[in-house]
């Protein structure tokens, strides 16, 4: 049985297989990029230490859109050793409500509709949420004064120098990674 159940964002397994590199003449797959390689570290060393990943229909859904060759082996290697959780229901109407109420202009409610699911998700079941989207994070950490059932929601990216070290220690919330936190 897993550990805990991360929310793992459809950015993440993306940006798995290469970030596209504008510099060069053409846009290409660089797989080498810094971005494609923490989230590929990332998710291998999750895998390994034995968590196990959120996949609500929704997440299934985005998955479905954006994964690659290296997600969808390391989707189906979680499937096939148990490490999917897949609650059925999560919608909560009240925070939907509550992103319509405390978002500042119309550009922020719907950035924060558009990711709500994965509050959802953290919400039922570890708290824990992993983005590349730091600009959702930022908006959801501002209306957190006034949402207080996600104020502790750990939402981390896979660029965070300290990720894999993190999980190794059993990816303790910790409060300066909380919505709720003041950093």
């Amino acid at each position: 049985m897993p550990r805990k159940y991360l929310v793992i964002n459809a950015s993440v397994a993306r940006a798995s297989w290469g970030i596209l590199n504008t510099t060069a003449p053409c846009l290409v797959r660089c797989p080498a990029h810094p971005v494609a390689k923490a989230c590929r570290e990332f998710l291998d060393e999750m895998r390994k230490i034995c968590y196990g990943a959120v996949m609500t229909p929704e997440i299934a859904e985005e998955w479905d859109k954006h994964q690659n060759k290296f997600a969808l082996s390391w989707r189906t290697n979680m499937k096939r050793h148990g490490k999917l959780s897949e609650p059925r229901y999560t919608q909560k109407d009240e925070l939907r409500e509550n992103i319509e109420k405390f978002a500042k202009t119309e550009q922020e409610r719907e950035k924060m509709l558009k990711d709500v699911h994965l509050l959802e998700a953290a919400l039922a079941t570890d708290k824990i949420v992993i983005s590349l989207d730091d600009e959702a994070r930022r908006l959801y950490s501002k209306i957190s004064a006034d949402v207080d059932e996600i104020r502790e929601i750990t939402w981390r990216n896979p660029t965070d120098k300290d990720i894999i070290s993190w999980l190794k220690r059993g990816a303790t919330p910790d409060r300066k990674h909380w919505l709720g936190s003041t950093l």
